[in-house]
């Protein structure tokens, strides 16, 4: 029968030493993660994670399940805790007989380990490993289905019930930076792709291979394609797979880099040759590599190009759009500001035409709304204004502003002092002086937040933003933390 993880923690806490086990092998890179911290203090590892071991049960013990917080989380002070003691204690440190048979039993459980039908697991293998992701904030995330183990000084996978997925036919297997799903592995020097189904993605010929780093919101990195790597007489070389396995590009550029940020599966790849960047789609030349550098706007989806000297734009369909003569390009928002070497300035729309706007002004679009930030620059001063459907929403002047979520903004006014206001001009947080305590929307307090908040730092005003929409957004600044 499935368990939850507060379903298998009950269990533990009642004394049911095979669900412990359960927990022990989930968590058991966790334990060696924190243990790698204490090597070279003249004890033996396996000690040290025996004692890691006892604290991570001692946690179990006292973890209360109406917390809404991991037990991965709430053990690692434990395991410190424990090992710092017992390094700190030592005289020679002193066990306890119940310690010991503690940590035999621990021994044994993880030696035994049955799945939920009672039958043995794990113990024809010389060495289980869990494989931890790259692609994560926490360093303590691992492949949930997936194991790793050896035999023969080889390596294979493995499911979470024991069942082998391949063979240990592998010189070492690993998780791909920002790829999760798929693994990477090495045989006879050379890097492979294969799926935690043991399905072969990519084979292993390369001398190196990551992912590129693609990333969309709502699937993550479930679209990257990979890059390659070469070793030649005159240093690597780089080449490309798409998704699918298919080699779109050689192994001949020196350097080569995905554009990530374009909402499309399409894989829009800057590459260099010869010390010359262009631009290939899906492993289309679109851009001839025949530029000093080629820099992708996120904001107006263009391509600004060094030629000789000069800079000019083009557009993502390898249309020229803004002329070379310019001395330097700026992009603000969806707008192209153009500056010769005499210091005119002339401002461009997203597909080159003339903007009818003074050079002086940048316009700064908000993403996945209608507002846009007009940002007007004089000799004294600069001055913030909040724009929408081409109508101006603020009268006063402020001297930065940042676009929050929903309708609000951070804001900094004439005298310098920070808050938070409503687009129609509303003051939310109160204007003060650097604000440097968190102020939480919604009127809860900063401990019961339990991960449903996000932190917006910005100019150092501190704005817990509920993750989900909620009715009541804003407190007074009484409600400072």
């Amino acid at each position: 029968m499935y368990l939850t993880e507060t379903e298998e923690i009950l269990e533990a806490q009642r004394g049911n030493e095979e669900v412990l086990g359960k927990i022990l092998q989930k968590n058991n890179g966790l334990i060696w993660s924190i243990i790698k911290r204490f090597t070279g203090r003249g004890y033996e590892v396996d000690d040290l994670y025996q004692i890691g071991c006892i604290g991570f049960i001692k946690a179990i013990q006292r973890f209360d399940t109406k917390y809404d917080v991991k037990i991965s989380t709430y053990a690692v002070p434990y395991i410190l805790g424990e090992v710092k003691r017992f390094l700190r204690d030592d005289g020679p440190i002193k066990i306890s007989r119940s310690t010991k048979e503690l940590a035999g039993k621990i021994r044994e459980i993880q030696h035994r380990y049955l799945n939920d039908k009672g039958e043995e697991i794990y113990t024809q293998y010389q060495n289980i490993q869990p494989l931890k992701l790259k692609n994560v904030l926490s360093d303590l995330m691992y492949e949930k289905t997936t194991l790793k183990y050896s035999k023969d000084d080889k390596y294979g996978i493995i499911d979470i019930d024991g069942k082998k997925i391949t063979d240990a036919i592998y010189d070492d297997i690993d998780t791909l930076q920002f790829k999760e799903g798929e693994l990477l592995v090495k045989q006879d020097g050379k890097e492979g792709i294969i799926n935690i189904k043991g399905t072969m993605l990519v084979k292993s010929q390369y001398d190196g291979i990551e992912a590129d780093k693609y990333y969309e919101e709502n699937t993550g990195y479930k679209k990257d394609g990979y890059i390659t790597k070469e070793t030649t007489g005159e240093g690597y070389r780089y080449g490309y797979i798409n998704t699918k396995g298919k080699k779109i590009l050689e192994n001949k550029y020196n350097e080569l880099y995905r554009i990530t940020d374009i909402n499309s599966e399409d894989a829009y790849i800057i590459c260099a040759e010869n010390g010359k960047y262009g631009l290939s789609k899906n492993g289309k030349q679109i851009i001839k590599n025949d530029y000093q550098a080629l820099t992708y706007n996120e904001s107006n989806n263009t391509i600004t190009a060094l030629s000789g000297k000069n800079y000019g734009v083009i557009s993502i369909e390898g249309k020229e759009i803004v002329p070379f003569g310019y001395k330097q390009i700026d992009i603000s928002g969806e707008y192209i500001y153009g500056t010769t070497a005499d210091g005119t300035t002339k401002v461009f729309d997203s597909k080159g035409n003339e903007a009818n706007i003074e050079s002086s002004t940048a316009i700064v679009n908000v993403k996945n709304t209608d507002y846009k930030i007009y940002i007007n620059t004089t000799k004294d001063k600069t001055n913030y204004k909040i724009y929408k459907d081409d109508k101006e929403l603020t009268k006063k002047e402020y001297t930065y502003m940042e676009y929050l979520y929903d309708n609000y903004f951070i804001a900094c006014d004439s005298n310098g002092k920070l808050g938070v206001i409503d687009d129609g001009e509303n003051i939310k947080i109160k204007f003060n002086s650097p604000l440097k305590k968190p102020l939480c929307i919604d009127g809860e307090s900063f401990d019961d937040m339990s991960g449903s908040y996000n932190i917006k730092i910005d100019h150092d005003v501190y704005v817990l933003m509920p993750s989900k929409n909620v009715n009541n957004l804003f407190v007074n600044d009484k409600k400072e933390l």
